[in-house]
């Protein structure tokens, strides 16, 4: 097997085993806001949940104690909401295929290739009649 084939089946078994590891529910997703029970979610359904806290930013909240004077601080950070998550999941919603880099790379089609031969010997051809006549 060529080096290509053995990329395309490592890549999709790593996509066979990220599916069957997304259909997990071993995620912890705060608690139902009937029972209070803890709500245990797929991997899936926390990526989703976590792609939408980037996309609309939020802020994290941090408790410590002052090594001087021993108070309780609170601090606040900020956190923008993320263009490229935003992109991303607008992109999911109306149903456009996600683009990866080697999708973005296109490769010439034949006769794209054969109008180059074609040229570069016309070119050759014309070069060398010209260096015959001078």
């Amino acid at each position: 097997m060529n080096e290509h084939g053995l990329k395309t089946s490592a890549g999709m078994a790593l996509s066979k085993f990220l599916r069957q590891v997304g259909q997990e529910k071993t995620e912890v997703a705060g608690n139902d806001p009937v029972t209070g029970n803890v709500r245990i979610v797929t991997k899936y359904e926390q990526l989703a949940r976590t792609m939408w806290k980037l996309a609309l930013g939020y802020k994290e909240e941090e408790r410590s104690t002052d090594p001087k004077t021993g108070t309780p601080v609170l601090r606040v950070k900020h956190y923008k909401p993320d263009n490229a998550m935003i992109t991303l999941i607008y992109d999911r919603i109306e149903g456009k295929a996600s683009s990866t880099d080697s999708s973005k790379v296109k490769k010439q089609p034949l006769s794209g290739k054969i109008d180059e031969q074609v040229k570069q010997r016309v070119n050759a051809m014309a070069k060398a009649g010209s260096d015959e006549t001078a």
